[in-house]
C-alpha cells in the first residue's frame, strides 16, 4: 500500500513537473534568465520524481540510492516550504503537496517486491 502510494504521488510530481516546463513558453515569450528558472523548476520536479520511481522499485536493495533520494526529498521539501511562503498559488501549494506525500512514503518501511 505504501509503495502503490509512494509510486502514485512520484508519477503525478513527474506530470506536474512536465506540465511546469511545457508551460514556460506561455507564461515567457522569450528565452530569459527567469524563463530557465521555470523550466529548471518544472525539470527538478520530473528528475525528483524519476528518483523516486527508482527508489520505489528497488525496495532495500541500494543503501546508496536511499540515501540520496531522502537527501534530494528533504532538500525538495525544504525548498517547497520556502516557495509557498513567497507564492501561495494553489499549484504551488499542490506541488510542496506532493512533495512531502513523496517524501513521506519514501521515508516508510515499504513492502517487500520481487526483482523485475
Amino acid at each position: 500500500m505504501i509503495n502503490t502510494l509512494h509510486q502514485i504521488c512520484s508519477w503525478l510530481l513527474v506530470v506536474l513537473g512536465a506540465v511546469h516546463t511545457a508551460l514556460t513558453p506561455m507564461f515567457y515569450g522569450r528565452l530569459s534568465l527567469n524563463a530557465l528558472w521555470f523550466t529548471g523548476s518544472g525539470l527538478t520536479m520530473i528528475f525528483l520524481g524519476f528518483l523516486n520511481i527508482t527508489l520505489s522499485r528497488n525496495v532495500g536493495r541500494d543503501r546508496l540510492l536511499q540515501i540520496l533520494c531522502f537527501i534530494a526529498n528533504i532538500l525538495c521539501t525544504g525548498f517547497g516550504i520556502l516557495l509557498v511562503t513567497l507564492d501561495s498559488e494553489p499549484q504551488v501549494i499542490f506541488g510542496l503537496a506532493l512533495i512531502v506525500l513523496v517524501s513521506v512514503t519514501a521515508f516508510l518501511p515499504k513492502e517487500a517486491r520481487p526483482v523485475d
